[in-house]
């Protein structure tokens, strides 16, 4: 009797199914851009669903992204003016704290060509400045001129929010620049498995490890913010890109998370 109560529903009023679809998609987008979440395409829904594994960039998605300069040192005088005409090239976390440190030193901008390297650092034909792990050198031609210590705190909501994927069967990974025992450390307090922590890599290295998920049959979500970011973005089945990231990255994305709440990639894809 009800499968029959169907049919004639069906057939009476077929234009039911045609309203059923885009009415559920209107009804999803508009409470979550009430949420802070913004979805880019309509395909993202069926999409989300099918996610098991995901893998987070670090800086600026698991951490805050505001570090700290905790030490400097230096053996010239115009360290600070070399690393803020460096600096003012890049958008990335470090770069902006690293301005903030200069200009609070009152440290003045110099007439240099400048390029940034994604992955690697920012160079001039005399001077070239890179990170490992917690620590930036300024280097000449001949030797290091200069270091920095920054710190950077992991977000509050982190953990729990690593926790709640892992309860729902859907495997985390970390991507990160920062070698190994930076990587670990922070892997180690967001309880992400060892042999899912990605360290020391380049754009090209995100790149490579999404598709390396993606040809072992895996349906991946990338959650990144930065320049580097966008070929992996480009690459994942589904892209996240948090609202304080780069335009690049968020133009890469699927759905872009506005107030940068880390819950709402839960509320995305769960």
């Amino acid at each position: 009797a009800i499968n029959r109560a169907i049919a004639v529903l069906m057939i009476s009023c077929p234009c039911s199914l045609g309203l059923a679809t885009p009415l559920s998609i209107l009804v999803g987008s508009t409470r979550a851009i009430k949420l802070g979440i913004i979805y880019n395409n309509t395909e993202i829904f069926e999409k989300a669903s099918k996610i098991d594994t995901i893998c987070f960039d670090k800086t600026g998605t698991l951490s805050e992204g505001e570090f700290e300069v905790v030490d400097f040192q230096s053996v010239v005088d115009d360290a600070l003016d070399i690393i803020y005409t460096l600096e003012s090239v890049s958008t990335h976390p470090i770069a902006k704290s690293l301005i903030n440190y200069c200009k609070k030193n009152n440290a003045t901008l110099l007439n240099m060509e400048v390029e940034e390297i994604p992955g690697v650092g920012i160079k001039t034909e005399e001077f070239f400045i890179h990170k490992e792990g917690n620590t930036i050198y300024l280097s000449n031609i001949d030797e290091i001129i200069a270091k920095i210590e920054v710190v950077d705190k992991i977000k509050d909501n982190a953990k729990t929010v690593i926790n709640q994927l892992t309860n729902n069967n859907i495997n985390v990974c970390m991507l990160t620049g920062d070698n190994k025992q930076t990587a670990l450390s922070v892997s180690n307090v967001l309880s992400i498995k060892e042999e899912n922590v990605y360290y020391e890599v380049k754009p090209e290295d995100k790149l490579n490890i999404i598709d390396s998920f993606s040809k072992s049959n895996h349906k991946v979500c990338f959650v990144g913010d930065g320049i580097n970011d966008a070929l992996a973005l480009n690459k994942a089945d589904l892209s996240i890109a948090m609202g304080s990231g780069s335009d690049i990255a968020k133009n890469s994305s699927d759905i872009t998370i506005v107030n940068n709440n880390l819950e709402n990639i839960n509320r995305s894809i769960i």
